[in-house]
């Protein structure tokens, strides 16, 4: 690396404004006129998009089941499990986005240290063209990527996932399976459960059942979607493999120790697997993403 480029750039200490409130932490960066939300880039249309989409559609089908069943018991089953099943999708789609994937700053090569305190982490966010170009000549982890969106190398970088506008790595992989697992399961409730869809043939439409229809091929499109990526997620998990690293033909045979270990890396322990596919329930993942080897 040019000596002049290192002197520079190594230690600088990027420019923003602490906007931090009591809930959470929040940095303004006046150069490139963005804010981090915790670690978040603030970039919420979509996500606000996809959840408001995400509850007419439980709202549409919650009425369809009221209006459809008779029997007090059957409706409380069926509702309760219906809500059961899209909690399980809406906070798989927003701990994903929340948690993050894990980062460390584009200057990580200097200090290489194993976590950064929220603070020095926004002191080191790549704002100039000058802090990217130093980033991809330094040493990172072996399975970092330094991305441009994110200002930051991300840990074990898998890819970025358009519906959240975040990126999927170490920390978030998990709920990045469980969210397209429980979009497949939540899309077989929202059609096995309208069995009453013939009254829209045989008698006068009625509003919800017009607004079913019209979103079923979405649905169709959006459970095809999901269960594509499912599978290749679970798969390059099962592995131990990121998608950035098929793409690259990286050789990753050094970090397959198997099924469930595998699964540790990123799930937490193999002890408490029970609760893996439980979105609500946080677990740490075992590895940290840094590993022994740098690039």
């Amino acid at each position: 690396m040019d000596p002049e480029l290192y002197q520079t750039w190594s230690n600088y200490e990027t420019n923003w404004e602490d906007r931090s409130n009591c809930c959470c932490n929040v940095a303004y960066f006046p150069d490139g006129d963005f804010t981090i939300v915790q670690h978040f880039i603030k970039n919420i249309t979509k996500p606000i998009l996809v959840t408001l989409v995400s509850i007419l559609t439980f709202i549409n089908l919650a009425y369809d089941i009221y209006f459809s069943t008779k029997s007090l018991k059957q409706l409380i089953i069926l509702e309760i499990v219906s809500l059961i099943i899209y909690l399980c999708f809406f906070f798989s789609y927003w701990i994903l986005i929340v948690r993050g994937p894990g980062y460390i700053p584009y200057n990580w090569s200097v200090r290489k240290l194993k976590s950064y305190p929220w603070r020095l982490m926004m002191n080191s966010i790549a704002i100039y063209s000058q802090q990217e170009h130093f980033a991809r000549m330094s040493d990172r982890p072996y399975r970092a990527s330094f991305s441009v969106t994110a200002r930051r190398f991300v840990l074990r970088a898998d890819h970025i996932c358009l519906w959240t506008n975040s990126w999927v790595g170490l920390n978030n992989q998990r709920y990045f399976i469980l969210l397209t697992f429980w979009v497949v399961i939540y899309g077989l409730c929202w059609f096995l459960l309208r069995w009453n869809w013939y009254f829209v043939i045989f008698r006068p439409f009625k509003f919800h059942q017009v607004f079913a229809l019209v979103i079923a091929p979405f649905f169709l499109y959006m459970m095809g979607f999901a269960l594509h990526h499912f599978r290749h997620a679970f798969i390059n998990a099962i592995h131990n493999k990121t998608i950035i690293e098929k793409h690259n033909k990286r050789n990753t045979d050094d970090f397959n120790r198997g099924c469930l270990n595998n699964f540790e890396e990123i799930c937490g322990s193999k002890y408490l697997m029970f609760l893996w596919p439980i979105p609500c329930v946080c677990l740490q993942p075992k590895g940290d993403g840094l590993y022994q080897q740098t690039i």
